[in-house]
């Protein structure tokens, strides 16, 4: 009986031993890059407060500030995920880089418009002037809905393609009647050139529908790591909620991981303001039937991205529609929505 015992006991003795020696399961590799914006603070939240850990995730941010650099980052495999402008979703979409769109971090309330100079009191004053813009950017399209919608023609206007920065110092300097851009450019415009004002921002009930950023994910990505998709996004809507109900503790964190030019957070939470996070609630109308706001209704993200694709098929920028029924993923959104956080 007593040798029994002491076989079993160093039984025992040994898979313990064998159990601590093994590696705790490796927790999910995932690598997500965006630019400097705070659309995109709350993916950087998470990680600073643990949420995404707290999923079994190890997830990886960076910052890759072009749209062609993440788009061929993403390609190449180097990230699984992007955050990036709705728009650019679909203008750099090709049929062998199928992607997803599966939720919006942020919608822009604001934070893109048009900055004129002085004498310019109307849309129809800025023919044949000099505008700077980056071309088919979310306010480029929106700009050239507009063109369309007043009956004239984009060859109308002298639009010259820019870096946002590039823009912004031109604009200010006086080599420019206009910018189409966003912010901080569009506040430091009109601070820093006598009489400049905002002709129109993403506010203005008539501005064309901006789908503001989008989280972007391979498509084999998706369907091969399904699980790990819904809790990156997961772990992106609590640290949204905690920024919304927390701002005075949130806004300088994610200001400090952000860094560069919205390391002020200040300069961090006024920007926030115009581009507020979109919620899980807001996510998942935004996704369906679209969103209410007082009372103007906004459009969901179909008839948003819908625009961008007419407006890319008639400047020649698409050869063929992109099939917004496959890019656009609301199953994530959809099945939090209904278990909850």
């Amino acid at each position: 009986m007593r040798a029994t015992s002491r076989h079993l006991a160093v039984g025992l003795t040994l898979i313990l031993i064998l159990a601590l020696a093994l590696p705790a399961e490796a927790a999910s590799k995932i690598r997500i890059a965006t630019s400097t914006w705070v659309g995109y603070g709350p993916m950087w939240l998470a990680k600073a407060l643990g949420y995404y850990e707290k999923e079994g995730l190890d997830v990886e941010l960076t910052k890759i500030e072009d749209n062609p650099g993440r788009f061929a980052a993403l390609a190449s495999g180097t990230v699984d995920i992007l955050g990036i402008g709705g728009g650019a979703a679909v203008s750099f979409w090709k049929p062998e880089l199928p992607v997803k769109v599966v939720m919006s971090p942020a919608g822009s309330y604001g934070g893109d418009g048009i900055v004129v100079a002085r004498e310019i009191n109307k849309l129809e004053d800025l023919k044949g002037k000099r505008i700077g813009a980056s071309m088919f950017s979310s306010m480029h399209i929106a700009f050239l809905e507009l063109v369309k919608r007043k009956g004239l023609k984009p060859e109308d206007f002298r639009v010259v393609n820019m870096k946002a920065s590039d823009m912004g110092a031109a604009f200010i300097t006086g080599h420019l009647e206009a910018a189409i851009t966003w912010e901080p450019w569009l506040t430091k415009a009109v601070q820093e050139r006598p009489g400049a004002k905002i002709l129109i921002d993403s506010s203005n009930p008539e501005s064309p529908p901006l789908a503001g950023d989008a989280l972007v994910v391979r498509a084999d990505f998706v369907k091969n790591r399904p699980e790990d998709v819904e809790k990156v996004l997961r772990a992106i809507f609590k640290a949204t909620e905690f920024s919304r109900k927390n701002p005075d503790q949130a806004n300088p964190t994610m200001a400090n991981l952000m860094g560069g030019w919205l390391k002020d957070p200040k300069v961090y939470g006024e920007l926030a303001a115009k581009s507020v996070p979109r919620d899980l609630a807001d996510n998942y109308y935004f996704f369906t039937t679209g969103l209410r706001s007082g009372d103007r209704v906004l459009p969901s993200i179909f008839d948003a991205l819908g625009v961008y694709t007419r407006i890319l098929l008639e400047q020649g920028e698409l050869k063929e529609p992109p099939p917004l029924e496959q890019i656009i993923d609301s199953t994530f959104v959809k099945k939090i929505y209904k278990t909850g956080l």
